[in-house]
């Protein structure tokens, strides 16, 4: 692929997924959203309504304690939530490197925020991240955010993350087994049974960014969307 401008040190990633390629360019400072998604597939492209529906996913996700909105809280509830199903003890090392993550990602989400009284509805979520997925700052953000989750969700150490290690961090943001069963081959990109951190960077580049219904990474925060 062609250097992106701007962009530094590049690298390129193509998976190859039955009728569809997904390429993604990202640098190693942002190793996540750079440059957009090229598909191709059989299927329409679904453009800013497969994006939106996407985000509402997700805002689902996020709203752990199913107030109806986000605020600080779910930030602070889901990474304690997440230790416990991988067993570590609220203060550990991995609980306050999973608090950073979450802390990252609020700092940039918390600006959505338009009329300031500390809950984002899900107008405010969708308009906010239309927005934020084209500012290469906040790429950066959830580049960084994206990688500490996933070396603290892979317990192993192994530098993949299985199904059962999947499932204990999807769970914890609301979703059934059921839902992260159903998603984790779909992020499985090569069908090892394993989802390593390049396929983990496919897969949230895609779901910020993929108008293809065929995206693999349309699966990052489970089933339902």
């Amino acid at each position: 692929f062609p250097r992106t401008p701007d962009v530094g040190l590049c690298t390129s990633l193509a998976i190859e997924t039955g009728n569809t390629t997904d390429h993604c360019e990202y640098s190693r400072e942002c190793p996540v959203m750079i440059a957009t998604a090229s598909n191709r597939s059989k299927g329409s492209l679904m453009s800013q309504d497969l994006i939106t529906r996407k985000y509402k996913h997700m805002f689902r996700r996020f709203d752990v304690d199913g107030s109806g909105s986000v605020n600080r809280s779910d930030f602070e509830k889901a990474p304690a939530w997440i230790c416990g199903r991988l067993g570590q003890p609220l203060g550990s090392s991995v609980h306050k490197n999973l608090q950073s993550a979450y802390d990252l990602v609020w700092g940039l989400i918390s600006g959505m925020d338009a009329n300031g009284d500390g809950d984002l509805t899900e107008a405010e979520w969708l308009a906010g991240w239309s927005n934020a997925v084209k500012s290469d700052s906040i790429q950066e953000v959830i580049s960084q955010a994206a990688d500490l989750v996933f070396d603290c969700v892979d317990t192993s150490g192994d530098g993949e993350i299985g199904a059962d290690e999947y499932s204990r961090w999807l769970c914890a943001h609301g979703a059934t087994e059921s839902d992260a069963a159903s998603a984790f081959p779909k992020l499985d990109h090569n069908g090892d049974g394993q989802v390593s951190k390049t396929e983990m960077r496919q897969n949230v580049c895609e779901f910020y960014t993929s108008t293809s219904v065929d995206s693999r990474g349309n699966w990052l925060f489970g089933a339902g969307w």
